[in-house]
Parts: C-alpha cells; sequence; structure tokens
C-alpha cells in the first residue's frame, strides 16, 4: 500500500481497586462485555459470584487491574506535493469503516 513510516506504541496501565465489586462497577460503566459468542448467558449466581471473588489476587490495597494499550500507525508519502505540505498525509471516509452491531 506504500507505507512508508510505522510507528507501533505499547502502554500496560494498572488500576487499583478496593474490591472485585469495584472492578466490575467500572467496567458496566465503560461498557466492556464479554463478546465471546460461547459465553454463559443470564445473570451471575453466587456460586459463580464467589468462585470470580476468590480466584483475584489481592494485596494491601485489594485488587489490581492491568490493560495493555496499543495503537499502530503508519503514514503514506502523499502524491500530491501541495497536499503534503499542508501535513495531510492520508484521508479515509469513515462511512467506509465498518460497524459491529452487538446482538
Amino acid at each position: 500500500a506504500g507505507f512508508k513510516k510505522t510507528v507501533v506504541d505499547r502502554e500496560l496501565y494498572t488500576l487499583q481497586y478496593a474490591d472485585v465489586r469495584a472492578l466490575m462497577a467500572e467496567l458496566q460503566a465503560i461498557g466492556a462485555t464479554d463478546a465471546r459468542r460461547d459465553r454463559p448467558r443470564g445473570l451471575m449466581g453466587r456460586k459463580r459470584w464467589n468462585a470470580l471473588n476468590a480466584a483475584y489476587p489481592r494485596n494491601t490495597h485489594g485488587i489490581d487491574s492491568s490493560w495493555e494499550v496499543i495503537n499502530a500507525m503508519a503514514f503514506r508519502p502523499s502524491q500530491d506535493p501541495a497536499t503534503a505540505e499542508d501535513g495531510v498525509v492520508a484521508v479515509i471516509d469513515a462511512t467506509h469503516i465498518p460497524r459491529r452491531y452487538r446482538p
């Protein structure tokens, strides 16, 4: 595709929570879900909740949760010198980006 410069950045974020309930509340607030098709459906019962709660390692401040964020960028030199001088490398029409709908 003619890309010349590629950049990949990796950031690891770790946040601290008082308990599993606080972590789950934040995950729900940001809309994080289990995207697997074969995930268990329905509400989590007491038995599953207790197993989940017991599985999280604890330390002096509660529990840690980490996220790895990877950003990848690639730049293609412009064929038009006037466009390159303006700093525009590529234009992507957002209507061509497919959307993912959850059932």
